[in-house]
């Protein structure tokens, strides 16, 4: 199973960020974005608590990966970003689900990466935020390499 997110950095189209539900005329686009990421991480713990009880309800084993996609844009805080999933709300569901299930009909693991490198963009193209400096193709590959390196470690261990 596998479970994509991205620290709140969850693309839309179609519109500029002032139609976002979290525009007020009176924040800043940096404030406006800010509340939309923590409205975004949110809403990625109230879909892991929400798939919860039917992983936990399972009848085969299941191996989990959760995917923080869009590194180009916080890797400056990967460690903020590593504790929100592995530390904090989000990991508490995964620890419950373990705990149900035991280890060995429940395994989990965490990986990050960058599926393309791209500024964080409204649908109108303004930029919200932009790539963090520093991250390159050579990141990128490294941590692409390791998700595909896992996802084939899977692969034999289910055969």
């Amino acid at each position: 199973m596998l479970n994509i997110v991205s620290y709140g950095y969850h693309s839309f189209t179609g519109i500029g960020y002032k139609e976002l539900n979290q525009y007020r005329s009176n924040l800043s686009k940096k404030r406006v974005i800010e509340q939309y990421l923590k409205d975004s991480r949110q809403e990625e713990l109230r879909i892991i608590k929400e798939i919860a009880p039917r992983i936990k309800d399972a009848k085969e084993s299941i191996w989990m990966l959760t995917l923080v996609t869009k590194q180009d844009l916080w890797w400056n805080e990967r460690r903020k970003v590593h504790d929100f999933y592995a530390k904090g709300s989000y990991n508490d569901c995964i620890e419950e689900i373990t705990d149900y299930r035991g280890h060995k009909n429940f395994q989990h693991e965490y990986l990050s990466a960058s599926l393309v490198i791209s500024n964080f963009i409204d649908g109108l193209g303004e930029i919200l935020v932009p790539t963090t400096g520093g991250y390159d193709q050579g990141l990128q590959n490294s941590n692409m390499a390791m998700f595909m390196n896992t996802i084939n470690t899977f692969a034999k261990r289910s055969k």
